[in-house]
């Protein structure tokens, strides 16, 4: 029987390697993943970023709800370092509510729906501000999803551009979304190119220009939850309550901007388990354990999940 750990290599070996030319940067890299939950799942994820990714990261940073630190540190302490998520922007899911439901009459009209997409919400402004709340992390890091797998190898810098990514297959599920227009439109002036989708679940972060960008979002608030706080009262009041914000498509549309020189975007394909479906982590887990063949038969077959460079393995 095969572990996942053991499947998810085999699967790396099922795609061809990038071509030669490109050649991954010599530098130090950190990876951040925020997850609501620690399961096999983040564990898989983590054990897919160090075998695949280059440079294989320095140090791995998990962060979750302040009560699952101990939790995270029991299961990951070996490969990772847990952060409780407040101990980084202390904004409280009240005080998050609260400033998106003073946009206005629409979003007071959805204060239910406001409220259970809050944590979402908070969890783009905690990423965004990553530079001012975590120190230690590398002069270039990597924010990734935590239930995304790398499935083949892969460089976040090719050559000395920094890969801005976007999705190359386009379905219902992974076409541009239009939602997010509103809030990038008004916090930078400009919009990421369409009609390509460029939240593919991950941005590798160049502290420099991440730190110019918080600077024009943020103005004098250098303090993480300060500025975690003005970049929510600056989503315009026209913007969607559900998804009215995207980190990543933020992050792609300053830096295809203003780095121009600096980035190389490239194509990403990435398979989705459970397209609006989740399924339980413990469910999930329990396939994953038993090994990749039969997992990968529930995908729709080995061709269909060998062709993406990530999995995004849905679950709750």
């Amino acid at each position: 029987m095969r572990t996942w750990a053991v499947a998810l290599a085999a699967l790396a070996r099922v795609g061809a390697l990038r071509p030669a030319a490109e050649r991954p940067c010599a530098m130090i890299v950190d990876v951040v993943l925020m997850s609501n939950h620690v399961s096999c799942i983040v564990n898989s994820t983590i054990a897919s970023l160090i075998r695949l990714h280059s440079p294989r990261p320095r140090t791995v940073h998990v962060v979750v709800p302040d009560a699952l630190v101990g939790a995270c540190t029991a299961q990951l302490g070996a490969v990772a370092r847990c952060h409780a998520e407040h101990a980084l922007v202390g904004l409280s899911k009240d005080e998050v509510v609260s400033i998106l439901i003073a946009k206005g009459e629409r979003w007071l009209q959805k204060a239910r729906s406001v409220r259970k997409r809050a944590l979402w919400f908070y969890q783009q402004v905690v990423k965004l501000t990553l530079p001012l709340s975590l120190r230690s992390l590398s002069r270039h890091f990597l924010v990734w999803d935590a239930d995304q797998l790398l499935a083949r190898p892969y460089a976040s810098c090719i050559d000395g551009h920094v890969r801005i990514d976007y999705v190359s297959t386009v379905d219902k599920h992974t076409a541009r979304n239009t939602h997010y227009e509103s809030t990038t439109r008004a916090l930078l002036g400009y919009v990421s190119p369409p009609p390509r989708n460029w939240v593919t679940h991950k941005m590798y972060v160049v502290q420099a220009h991440a730190r110019r960008m918080l600077e024009r979002l943020c103005g004098a608030a250098h303090d993480a939850s300060a500025c975690a706080a003005e970049i929510l009262r600056r989503i315009p009041t026209n913007a969607d309550p559900h998804l009215g914000l995207s980190e990543y498509d933020l992050y792609a549309a300053y830096m295809l901007r203003e780095a121009q020189a600096l980035v190389l975007p490239q194509a990403v394909r990435l398979f989705r388990t459970e397209p609006l479906h989740k399924r339980p982590a413990a469910e999930i887990c329990g396939e994953l354990n038993a090994g990749l063949d039969g997992f990968l038969q529930r995908l729709g077959g080995q061709a269909a999940a060998a062709a993406a460079d990530m999995i995004v393995v849905e679950s709750f």
